[in-house]
């Protein structure tokens, strides 16, 4: 665990928050491992935004017809370090753009446990509205946002220590026939 997570002011609450909702401190303990960030949301809740993972497989499918192009989406993989950090913050930079655009974020709250998904574009789930479901308001989307905009800094300086350390030596990718 970071110092960061660890010396966090929201950490103590958070754990408060998760006990009192009958996790186990196995669970607290795993929590607080994977996090990245702390947010407090409108409703008094706290969430962890989890620490991204570096990926380094990439695969690519190919009908026959379109093998030449996953060949080439391949290699540029193992070759160009763009690619490697633009794949590796898309899922940081789709929660950014949902939060920044006209994306619909939804929480869903449900036994003490607090999910948040997006979409980037306007759809709006039918269940919004339903038990524990709710739209995010305004202070919720900027503490979110504002919390996101950590993670990606953070995640951006990881990949740049990785990519100076490693360079694009451990990348595996791998093209496969996707209509077997």
């Amino acid at each position: 665990m970071s110092k960061y997570i660890q010396n966090h002011p929201l950490a103590g609450e958070y754990i408060a928050q998760r006990k009192a909702a009958g996790e186990s401190d196995w669970w607290c303990n795993y929590h607080l491992e994977h996090a990245a960030e702390f947010v407090r949301l409108s409703s008094g809740t706290i969430i962890t935004i989890e620490k991204p993972h570096i990926e380094t497989s990439f695969c690519f499918g190919e009908s026959g017809y379109d093998y030449e192009d996953a060949l080439a989406s391949a290699r540029a993989a193992k070759e160009n370090a763009d690619f490697f950090r633009t794949e590796n913050m898309k899922d940081i930079q789709r929660w950014i753009d949902a939060l920044t655009g006209g994306g619909c974020v939804w929480i869903h709250e449900n036994r003490g446990r607090t999910e948040i998904y997006c979409t980037t574009t306007g759809f709006r789930p039918a269940y919004l509205g339903m038990e524990g479901y709710y739209e995010a308001t305004e202070a919720d989307r900027a503490a979110l946002l504002d919390g996101y905009r950590k993670v990606y800094a953070g995640f951006e300086k990881r990949l740049n220590a990785y990519l100076k350390r490693y360079g694009l030596s451990k990348v595996h990718s791998w093209t496969y026939w996707r209509d077997a």
